[in-house]
């Protein structure tokens, strides 16, 4: 092994939980897809490695750039990938009682957006980026990345909030 081939196994070994955390995140949970987009990233940042070093990348930012554009693609890529199809006679309905069904809720909700708004708010809520940090990875405008995040937020509240009862109709009549 060459000393490249070392610094790429320990730096993947300290980077590997929080980029497939990265990668599960902008699929919207769905664990397979994401080890699929982080082994095709990670095979990409492997032959350039060398590249990268010389150059000083910052290896972090890199790699998830490779992620969200491996995400970004996957749909534009002609590839053979089985998706599991929604009911459509079934609507979610959120509970305020078991946490699970609110975070699968969640889940879906996000897998139901374009996915710019999904890299976005993986980036703002997962990696704790910043506007700043997140247009110049993307390379879009700061006022971008702030509408991917405030319509990928709205989206996912009105695919998850329940419409409350109006004051009125809950309240009993009096008798004169």
């Amino acid at each position: 092994m060459t000393s490249s081939d070392l610094s790429f196994e320990s730096w993947w070994s300290a980077r590997n939980a929080a980029m497939l955390r990265f990668a599960y995140a902008l699929t919207a949970g769905d664990a397979h897809r994401a080890e699929d987009i982080l082994q095709s990233a990670v095979a990409h940042v492997w032959r350039k490695w060398g590249q990268l070093l010389a150059r000083q990348v910052d290896l972090d930012t890199y790699m998830r750039k490779a992620i969200a554009n491996e995400h970004l693609a996957f749909w534009r890529l002609k590839r053979n990938h089985e998706l599991p199809q929604e009911s459509t006679n079934d609507q979610a309905v959120a509970s305020t009682t078991d946490r699970v069904d609110d975070v699968d809720l969640v889940w879906r909700a996000l897998s139901g957006l374009p996915r710019r708004h999904q890299v976005v708010l993986a980036l703002r809520f997962v990696d704790d980026m910043s506007d700043a940090q997140i247009a110049t990875m993307l390379g879009i405008s700061e006022s971008a990345v702030r509408s991917y995040s405030a319509r990928g937020i709205a989206a996912i509240r009105a695919r998850t909030t329940t419409p409350k009862p109006h004051a009125h109709a809950s309240r009993p009549k009096e008798n004169p």
